[in-house]
C-alpha cells in the first residue's frame, strides 16, 4: 500500500494500517530514504513526523509504502532484507560494509580441510572468527597447519592421488593419499578446533596425555611426533591475547558517537578468554544510541554467526524479537542483555574505551583534503556513496612481449599494499591493450568471485574511453556491475566506458589529485614487475632448456667452460669432467645444444 504527501492530498498517514509490518519512506523519485518496522506501521510512521523529532529524512519524504507481515518477527526479517538490498539513505548503516574473514573447517567431510573465507554459509563447517583482516587469518592457519597436518587443498578425497609439497613439507597429512586413518586426522582436527577458539591449555593436556601412552606402549616413534607438537603449541600464542574470567561465549559491544559518525567496538569472548576484538564505523544518521546499535546487531549478524551472549551497553531497541530471530536461526537461546557483575562491566567499559579511540582515529586519518577527495569523486561520478575502495589497474610491455597487468588496491585513500595483485598476461598476439586489459580485469575478480571477495566501490583504469570500456566489458561478462573510470594521460582527463565526452572534473581539485595519486602507483607496480620479467629474460641460458640441467649443474658448466658457446665446442669428455655432469648428461647437452645451432642456421 502507498500514501502521497503532497500539499494537494494533505496527510494521507491515516489510510496506513495499523497492523505488523514495514514501511518505506520515499522521495519524488521513489528512491528509498528510511525503512523500518512495526507493531502498527500507522502509529511508528506518524512519530516521523512530529514536531519532537528532527529527523533530515521527514522534509525529503512524498510516498510512503507498507508491506504487511504476519507478526513482529517477520517484520524484523523482512526489514532487515530490505535495508540489505536498497540500502536507504538515512537507516544507520556501517560504512565499510566489506565482509570479514573467517577459518572455515569442513568437518562434514570425511578428511576436512581449513580455509579463509568471507562468506559464513550453512555447510555443515565450523567458521571461526571474524578476523580483523585477511591477514591474521592466513597466519594462524599457516602456524597451526604446522602443529596439526591439515589439508588446505580443495581435492576429491574419494581417490588415491600423488600428494602435493604440502605433505613433503610435513604441513599436510596427506589423506588423498588413501593412507591416512580417519579418526587419528579427526583428532588432529579436534586439536586445531580447540587451540583456534582458545582453548589451548586442553589441546596441550591432550597431547602431553598422547605422548605418554604413546612412550607406554613403546611407540617412540609417535611419542616424539606429540612431542615436537607439544614443544611448537607451548610457543604459539594464536589469536589468544587477554585471559579473562568472564561470560563464556559472549560478544561484547562498545559504542562511541560524535555528529553522524559512530563507531561499535565487538570484543570476542570464546571460552573465558578474549582472543579478538574488531571496530566498525556507522553513519548513524540522527539515530539515536538504541536506534543505532539496534541496527548494527541487525545487520552484522544477520551474515555472522551468533553468540550465546551479546552484551550490550545500554538497552537495545525490539532486543527481545531480534533475540528470537537469532535463536531461530541459530537453534539455541540468545540472550542480548546488559552487564551484569564486575567482570562483564569492565568488559563493556573497555569494549566502549576502544570505540571511543578508534573513532577519534578514524575521524582525525580521514583528513580533510582526502575527504573532499572522495566527496569530489562521488559528486563528479554520481555514486552513491563516497568511494571507500578503489582499485586502480595498469598494463607494461614492449610491443606486446613481456606483458604484465598491475592492481592497486586503495581503502578511504590509503593504499593497502598487502591487497596489491601483478599479472602476467598469456594473451598475446602483437600490442592489444583493450584484450589485455579485458583479461586482467577478469581473472581479479574472477578469483574474487572464488575467494569471496568484497568488490571496490570504483574501477580505474590507466587510460581513455576504450580501456575503461574493456574494464567494463569484464565485468559484464562476470554478472558484475562497479562503476569504471578511465584517466588518460595525456591530458589527465577521466572518462567513462565508451564516452569520447570527460567527466568535469576539475585539474589540480582533491578528487582529481587522489586519482592520479592511485593510477601513478598501479602504474609504478606494473612497470616494476614488468623489469623483473626483462631481467629474467636477458640471463636465461639454453642450457635452462637441457633436461636434467638445473641451476647448479648450470653454474658449474659456465665456471668451468666460461660460456654456452664454449660448452657447445667441447666434447664429452671435457662436458664429463664438470663434478656433477655424467657421461649420459654430456651427451644429452651437446645434442640439445648442437641442435639448437642448426636450427638456427637452417
Amino acid at each position: 500500500m502507498r500514501s502521497f504527501l503532497t500539499p494537494e492530498t494533505g496527510d494521507l498517514l491515516d489510510q496506513l494500517p495499523k497492523e505488523a509490518g514495514v514501511y518505506i519512506l520515499k522521495d519524488e523519485f521513489g528512491n528509498p530514504l528510511y525503512i523500518g518496522k512495526s507493531e502498527n506501521i500507522q502509529k511508528r510512521a506518524r512519530s516521523h513526523f512530529s514536531p519532537s523529532r528532527s529527523s533530515p529524512a521527514v522534509a525529503r519524504v512524498c510516498e510512503v509504502e507498507s508491506i504487511l507481515t504476519g507478526s513482529e518477527l517477520e517484520a524484523l526479517i523482512l526489514e532487515c532484507n530490505l535495508i540489505k538490498r536498497l540500502r536507504p539513505t538515512y537507516n544507520a548503516r556501517l560504512k565499510d560494509d566489506k565482509s570479514y574473514p573467517y577459518i572455515r573447517i569442513s568437518v562434514a567431510e570425511r578428511y576436512p580441510g581449513i580455509y579463509v573465507s568471507r562468506v559464513v554459509r550453512d555447510d555443515g563447517s565450523i567458521y571461526l572468527g571474524p578476523y580483523a583482516d585477511v591477514g591474521s587469518a592466513r597466519s594462524s592457519t599457516k602456524i597451526l597447519r604446522q602443529i596439526f597436518p591439515i589439508r588446505g587443498c580443495r581435492r576429491r578425497m574419494d581417490r588415491p592421488s600423488r600428494p602435493c609439497l604440502d605433505f613433503h613439507i610435513k604441513r599436510c597429512a596427506g589423506p588423498c593419499t588413501g593412507r591416512v586413518d580417519p579418526g587419528s586426522y579427526g583428532s588432529d582436527v579436534q586439536g586445531m578446533i580447540r587451540a583456534l577458539q582458545g582453548r589451548k591449555n586442553e589441546v596441550l593436556d591432550e597431547l602431553r596425555r598422547s605422548m605418554y601412552q604413546a612412550s607406554q606402549a613403546q611407540n617412540y616413534e609417535r611419542a616424539a611426533v606429540m612431542r615436537d607438537r607439544l614443544n611448537a603449541l607451548e610457543r604459539t600464542t594464536v589469536r589468544q591475547r587477554l585471559s579473562s574470567p568472564g561470560p563464556g561465549d559472549a560478544d561484547v559491544l562498545g559504542v562511541a558517537m560524535k555528529g553522524d559518525d559512530a563507531c561499535v567496538e565487538v570484543l570476542f569472548v570464546r571460552g573465558g578468554s578474549l582472543i579478538d576484538q574488531e571496530h566498525f564505523l556507522l553513519e548513524s544518521a540522527g539515530s539515536s544510541p538504541g536506534e543505532l546499535l539496534a541496527s548494527f546487531v541487525k545487520e552484522y549478524y544477520s551474515s555472522n554467526p551468533v553468540p550465546p551472549r551479546i552484551l550490550v551497553p545500554f538497552a537495545v531497541d525490539d532486543a527481545g524479537v531480534i533475540a528470537t530471530w537469532f535463536q531461530s536461526r541459530s537453534s539455541r537461546p540468545v540472550d542480548i542483555a546488559a552487564s551484569t557483575g564486575r567482570d562483564e562491566e569492565r568488559l563493556v567499559a573497555m569494549a566502549t574505551k576502544n570505540a571511543e579511540l578508534m573513532l577519534n582515529l578514524e575521524r582525525r586519518a580521514m583528513g580533510d583534503a582526502l575527504k573532499r577527495g572522495l566527496q569530489d569523486l562521488a559528486r563528479a561520478l554520481d555514486l552513491v556513496c563516497l568511494p571507500r575502495v578503489i582499485e586502480a589497474f595498469d598494463l607494461s610491455n614492449i610491443s606486446g612481449k613481456s606483458a604484465v597487468g598491475s592492481m592497486v588496491h586503495f581503502r578511504w585513500g590509503r593504499a593497502s599494499r598487502s591487497l596489491y595483485r601483478r599479472f602476467r598476461i598469456s594473451y598475446s598476439p602483437g600490442r592489444d591493450d583493450y584484450a589485455m586489459m579485458r583479461e586482467v580485469v577478469a581473472r581479479r575478480f574472477k578469483r574474487g568471485l572464488e575467494g569471496d571477495e568484497a568488490l571496490p566501490d570504483l574501477v580505474l583504469v590507466d587510460g581513455g574511453p576504450g580501456q575503461a570500456s574493456a574494464a567494463a566489458q569484464a565485468l559484464v561478462s562476470l554478472s558484475l556491475t562497479v562503476p569504471v573510470v578511465g584517466l588518460a594521460k595525456r591530458l589527465e582527463e577521466l572518462y567513462r566506458p565508451g564516452s569520447r565526452r570527460a567527466i568535469p572534473l576539475a585539474p589540480g581539485s582533491p578528487g582529481h589529485m587522489l586519482l592520479r595519486r592511485i593510477r601513478d602507483e598501479a602504474h609504478r607496480f606494473a612497470i616494476s614487475y614488468h623489469r623483473v620479467l626483462r631481467r629474467r629474460e636477458v640471463t636465461r641460458s639454453e642450457l635452462d632448456a637441457v633436461p636434467g640441467v638445473g641451476p647448479k649443474r648450470k653454474a658449474a658448466l659456465l665456471q668451468r667452460l666460461g660460456s654456452v658457446d664454449r660448452i657447445r665446442r667441447s666434447n664429452e669428455g671435457e662436458l664429463a669432467a664438470v663434478p656433477g655432469i655424467s657421461a649420459d648428461l654430456a651427451r644429452s647437452i651437446l645434442l640439445h645444444l648442437r641442435g639448437q645451432a642448426r636450427g638456427r642456421v637452417g
